[in-house]
């Protein structure tokens, strides 16, 4: 395969039409108008040797070595583990920023008929960590104690403060199993809902889970902050100023 991508800014083409790259068999990068660079690497796929270097002497195209690294110094190892872990724990701080910032009452309350209020939606967080993450190597992720359809219903019991706890606990669960484990252990086999799922899966479908629903909370809690909200990210018309003098991704962990 020869994907057609555009060009890297660090090859730069001696004429304005150049718009298009694709690697050949020998991984330079040729760079010209889409439709024409469609039929060299379609060319170069099936030529020998020698035919390519015939193409390459007589085509107007500029020919670019592959880029080089733009990283200074050699980049710290991290395994897949370390990683999920980091941003597992990403999540629930910027889930619990944007809880901070609900105003008073809203915590139960749907943005609009039909809606999950920030209050249902840590609850079934909070049921599903629990659920997944409790003797997570040993039993299947949905314990037979849990009643999922009751995680979306807000009973007169659930306070914030239960909820607020359960979720907690939750998280604690999460961090307790996820924590030990080595990358021996991704290939291990465990079951939710019967099925099986190796760690890995089980793993990054969770990572996908709770983004899904945290990203609802932030998007509740922003629309009843109005303009008393204070970004997560970077804040509207700041992301020139961020650019200067960005936080670096691994350093907000």
């Amino acid at each position: 395969m020869h994907p057609i991508a555009f060009a890297p800014q660090a090859c730069r083409p001696t004429r304005p039409d150049f718009l298009v790259t694709t690697r050949t068999p020998d991984h330079p990068i040729i760079r010209g108008p889409a439709k024409n660079v469609t039929l060299l690497a379609t060319a170069l796929r099936s030529a020998t040797a020698s035919v390519r270097e015939f193409i390459r002497r007589h085509t107007p195209f500029l020919l670019c070595p592959p880029p080089a690294s733009s990283h200074i110094g050699p980049m710290p190892a991290e395994t897949y583990l370390s990683l999920a872990l980091r941003e597992f724990a990403r999540l629930r701080q910027i889930a619990d920023r944007a809880i901070a910032q609900l105003p008073p009452g809203t915590f139960t309350t749907p943005p609009a008929p039909g809606d999950n209020s920030v209050a249902a939606i840590v609850k079934h967080v909070g049921g599903n960590l629990l659920s997944r993450w409790t003797d997570f190597l040993t039993t299947d992720g949905e314990k037979p104690g849990r009643d999922r359809d009751t995680e979306f219903v807000i009973l007169p019991t659930d306070t914030p403060e239960h909820l607020l706890n359960r979720w907690a606990q939750g998280w604690v669960a999460l961090f307790t199993a996820l924590t030990p484990l080595t990358a021996a252990d991704l290939d291990r086999t465990i079951t939710i809902r019967g099925e099986p799922l190796t760690v890995l899966q089980a793993v990054q479908r969770q990572l996908t889970h709770y983004a899904y629903h945290v990203g609802q909370i932030v998007f509740i809690a922003k629309h009843f902050a109005g303009p008393r909200w204070q970004s997560l990210s970077i804040a509207p018309g700041q992301s020139a100023a961020f650019n200067r003098a960005p936080t670096k991704y691994l350093e907000k962990s």
